[in-house]
């Protein structure tokens, strides 16, 4: 038998008698005795007060709140509570897709005071506190009071990476868990409901001292059969692009932990079945796009006719969802949802609401002047606010604009390229080699993305593609592999422009020069997020000189951007591998373009149940030439060999050392921020590619007073 332990004042230890019985059948070899401890005290007992969260809580934990520094002796049938890992200062991480920083050794130092007043319910709090949001962005400052205690319809708009879905999140949860405190209260049932959406005569909303009070005047409903059987549907959210749907999805899940709140993903590309039988769930909240949404509805989907009585109406990237001739899905929704005549509250969003720009030359150049005033063909930004409220039926809305001047982020750092058409390949081969970090680069067209992703792949620099005619999971699995690459690369075109949150973006490139200002926003907005450094390059061709300069006045960018530093010395070196894996990729893509029609004659002549014959077939283009396919070999092996050799300046040479007695190699891997120090301090001795090329900004003309006096005279004025 071990020590004896616990043996202290009054405490005894007496051996106890066992009978035959309770020894027989069982083994017992070493057992010296048995004996009880007797006649014990408790010098010193913790209180211990529990507090439950609530019942409908996902995880129904209990959390130990300590009255006193004492020692806790627990009894037998409790088990000590686990306590968390500490994390270390300064320690970043992802949950559940959030960026969380832990800047403190312990989540329960971590001060929530900024988030008071701001209506936040008590299970969305702590999980902030989980995340370690400890203090709201500023268009969450702005937007929860109004939204979650006032009911407002809001029309927000705030830069890239502000925290725009905990805006429009926070007061969906609260007006849920309201609906259920009421439900459970007894407030609401089978005959008659309280429902807390009023109209603006019956609410009234006074602003003292930072403070909101509310004043409401509760209405009567019976609740439908329906909403009786199935449950209610809540909020409905709808966003530009699948990705985005779901990237929302994952952060009110996140949120929403103790909340026991179902919410459903409903989007194109991915299996119709699977998202009929989540919505056989009764999620409360629908995050969609208006495509697949409005095809489910006209199937008549009896879950999503509840539209017609929703609470709450989210439209994120809203200038680009009621942008004319884009997504009509919408406008036949929103044109269903007006004569339902149900009282709800409706919550726009955007990083570019307020922002316009100069419409197109063949609009100000048209022949056919009409008659009466002139009219301004650039709308203004309240003309902007005006049709969004029109088009949705808003009353009284609360404008919440904290956009930049410029529209783009204080933290990101701006510069441009100028370069020829046959020269972009390459400088961003240099881009890539000289900073390494995650890169993202924006093109325009889908045909320009497989060229450069195949021409990339032959430069071992493994790319990633994203576009629109991906299938959905490629393109959810090319994200995937990109977030998880501290040095990926991913070439997208404008359709991940918008909402992406992906951490740790550092450079985004503009092969092509965006179409518009807001595309440009939104591309650069994939970096310098949560008030985090970002570099923004714009690689600019002349024949993309005037929509720069267009773009550059619609964001009042007067000043000139400065010019990205680059060592003209190494394109000659560069150019060689560029143009050799130009090569391989076009002989490629023919050789994919005969196997690909070959294949297609085969499919088709299995469909008409035709025989089909290789050797009296029509050619559809000409047969393979052996040689040419050794040449192929030939050339890739080359390739291969370059690639294995240094990158050096043109001009340089590693066979002397130098005095130090230290190689020094004027081409090597900087640091992920040193792009960003380039910018600010541009290093001297580099060449200006726009002072070679003949490019140069238009700037705007001066008024010369003498010039003009003289070309009057002349005229006779």
């Amino acid at each position: 038998m071990g020590k004896k332990r616990g043996g202290g004042k009054g405490q005894e230890w007496k051996p106890v008698q066992a009978n035959d019985l309770f020894l027989e059948g069982t083994n017992f070899d070493g057992l010296i005795g048995i004996e009880e401890l007797s006649d014990y005290n408790i010098e010193s007992f913790k209180k211990l007060k529990f507090k439950k969260q609530p019942e409908d809580g996902a995880d129904r934990k209990r959390s130990l709140v300590e009255t006193s520094a004492e020692e806790v002796v627990l009894p037998d049938n409790e088990s000590a509570p686990k306590k968390k890992k500490k994390a270390s200062k300064n320690q970043s991480g992802t949950k559940n897709g959030w960026s969380v920083t832990n800047d403190v050794d312990d989540e329960t130092d971590l001060d929530m005071s900024a988030w008071e007043n701001l209506f936040v319910p008590e299970p969305v709090l702590m999980r902030l506190k989980e995340l370690g949001f400890t203090e709201p962005t500023r268009i969450q400052l702005m937007t929860l009071p109004p939204a979650t205690a006032g009911r407002k319809d809001i029309l927000g708009a705030a830069e890239t990476g502000s925290g725009k879905t905990l805006a429009f999140g926070i007061p969906i949860i609260s007006r849920i868990l309201d609906y259920r405190d009421k439900v459970s209260k007894g407030i609401i049932n089978e005959d008659n409901e309280a429902e807390d959406s009023v109209s603006d005569e019956e609410e009234e909303v006074v602003e003292d001292d930072g403070k909101i009070g509310c004043v409401k005047v509760e209405t009567t409903k019976t609740i439908s059969n329906t909403d009786r059987k199935m449950g209610k549907l809540h909020a409905l959210i709808l966003e530009p692009t699948r990705e985005l749907a779901i990237q929302v999805r994952n952060h009110l899940v996140a949120v929403s932990k103790y909340c026991n709140i179902k919410i459903a993903t409903v989007v194109g590309g991915m299996a119709q079945e699977k998202q009929e039988r989540e919505l056989k769930k009764c999620p409360e909240i629908v995050v969609a796009t208006p495509g697949r949404l409005w095809e489910l509805i006209k199937e008549g989907n009896p879950f999503l006719q509840q539209v017609d009585r929703l609470t709450c109406l989210v439209i994120d990237e809203a200038d680009r969802m009621m942008e004319r001739g884009h997504f009509q899905e919408l406008r036949d929704l929103i044109e269903r949802l007006e004569l339902s005549k149900c009282a709800r509250q409706t919550l726009v969003f955007s990083a570019t609401l307020t922002l316009v720009h100069e419409p197109p030359k063949r609009l100000s150049t048209s022949k056919k002047k009409k008659k009466g005033p002139k009219q301004p063909l650039r709308v203004t930004p309240g003309q902007k606010l005006n049709q969004f409220i029109s088009m949705l039926g808003l009353k009284n809305p609360k404008v919440i604009d904290l956009t930049a001047k410029e529209g783009t982020a204080e933290s990101l750092t701006e510069a441009y390229i100028p370069c020829r058409l046959e020269e972009k390949d390459a400088l961003l081969y240099i881009f890539l080699k000289n900073h390494p970090g995650r890169t993202l680069v924006f093109l325009n067209s889908i045909s320009s993305v497989r060229r450069l992703a195949n021409v990339f792949t032959l430069l071992k620099c493994s790319p990633v593609a994203l576009h629109a005619q991906m299938m959905q999971k490629q393109r959810l699995k090319s994200l995937e592999k990109f977030a998880s690459n501290p040095t990926g690369l991913l070439l997208a075109t404008d359709v991940a422009a918008r909402g992406l949150d992906i951490v740790g973006v550092q450079h985004v490139i503009h092969y092509h020069v965006p179409r518009t200002s807001e595309n440009y926003v939104h591309r650069s907005g994939r970096t310098a997020r949560a008030h985090k450094e970002g570099l923004t390059v714009l690689f600019v061709e002349p024949q993309e000189m005037s929509g720069f300069n267009r773009m550059c006045q619609n964001l009042g960018k007067h000043n000139d951007l400065p010019e990205f530093p680059v060592d003209r010395n190494m394109l000659d070196e560069v150019k060689k591998r560029v143009e050799l894996a130009k090569e391989l990729e076009q002989l490629d893509h023919s050789h994919r373009r005969s196997y690909s029609d070959e294949g297609w004659l085969k499919k088709a002549a299995k469909e008409l149940d035709l025989h089909f014959d290789e050797h009296d077939r029509l050619p559809l283009r000409a047969p393979v030439d052996p040689s040419a396919e050794r040449a192929l070999k030939l050339k890739k092996k080359s390739l291969e060999a370059l690639l294995r050799a240094p990158l050096n300046s043109k001009g340089f040479s590693g066979k002397y050392p130098t005095s130090t007695g230290a190689l020094v190699v004027p081409f090597s891997s900087g640091s992920s921020g040193e792009a960003l120090n380039m910018v600010k301090t541009k290093s001297p001795g580099v060449k200006s590619l726009g002072h070679e090329l003949g490019i140069k900004k238009k700037r705007r003309p001066r008024f010369n007073k003498k010039k003009k006096a003289v070309k009057n005279v002349k005229e006779g004025i």
